[in-house]
């Protein structure tokens, strides 16, 4: 089962990696062409080089320095995906706990926290009747902080982000070495944050998304399917496409719906649809 609000966050990071792909495969084919780059043109303007590029002149630098440049625009590039990739999963997080408000409201949605993985494990806690997995927690923590520590242009870890990976560090590799998930060797306690590795990268960005999709699973755990059902009914019935279509229709496209929508069949949905038509 899984909800809307996780599909469209997982279709912006499938995107977001698609696009990294790219990037990584046209950055192969480039360093090929400037490995081939005689001594001659070294100390040559890309200006001059690159006469037809309508860019070389904003670029303007030597053809020398082009390496650097590239080794540069991919470190760029990739702090601004992982920051990208944290604020997906934030946005996420602050979607889905709206979700389930509307779904199935409780006297716990007006728990607030400056520290949204915070927030997210009390509200979880009371829906749950038990505490979320703490892992999942740190490692939001984690890709916080680490977003943080990349977008606040830093040079020194913050107290928080050295205290989670002092006493938590060991604790998250071993759970992420455990799980399915393709990490790539990822450690969590590595302090180095002046350059990626392209594994690193695709691990960041994989721990956002596994990340979404357990929250996915325990925050829909906690609502009934007829409260979904009952959600979804008024939306799903305003469709003017269904205008004169007799209630078995309805009910059938009703359950189509909710099952494309969430990857599950709920058994509710026929009676639902004859009990609302009957009312109105």
């Amino acid at each position: 089962m899984k909800s809307q609000v996780l599909r469209k966050f997982e279709a912006k990071l499938e995107d977001m990696n698609d696009q990294l792909c790219y990037f990584l495969f046209s950055d192969v084919e480039v360093n090929k062409f400037f490995s081939q780059l005689t001594h001659n043109v070294a100390s040559t303007y890309t200006t001059e080089l690159f006469s037809e590029n309508e860019f070389s002149e904003r670029l303007h630098i030597k053809i020398e320095a082009l390496p650097t440049f590239r080794t540069k625009a991919f470190h760029t590039l990739v702090s601004m995906s992982v920051i990208a990739s944290v604020e997906y999963l934030l946005s996420y997080i602050e979607e889905i706990e709206e979700f389930r408000a509307n779904v199935k409201a409780s006297f716990h949605d007006a728990i607030t926290d400056k520290k949204p993985e915070e927030q997210l494990k009390q509200k979880l806690s009371h829906w749950l009747g038990e505490d979320p997995e703490s892992a999942i927690i740190k490692t939001i923590a984690y890709l916080r902080l680490r977003r943080n520590h990349i977008a606040h242009v830093r040079e020194d870890m913050s107290d928080g982000y050295r205290s989670l990976i002092k006493n938590d560090s060991n604790h998250l590799n071993n759970y992420w070495a455990k799980q399915t998930t393709e990490l790539n060797g990822f450690d969590f306690s590595q302090q180095s944050y002046v350059e990626f590795e392209v594994n690193e990268l695709f691990a960041l960005i994989n721990l956002s998304r596994v990340c979404m999709r357990k929250i996915d699973s325990m925050m829909l755990s906690t609502i009934p399917d007829e409260s979904i059902a009952i959600y979804e009914l008024p939306n799903f019935l305003a469709n003017k496409r269904l205008n004169g279509l007799t209630v078995d229709v309805k009910s059938r496209k009703f359950k189509a719906f909710l099952q494309y929508q969430y990857g599950k069949k709920m058994s509710c949905a026929d009676s639902l649809v004859r009990e609302y038509e009957k009312n109105t």
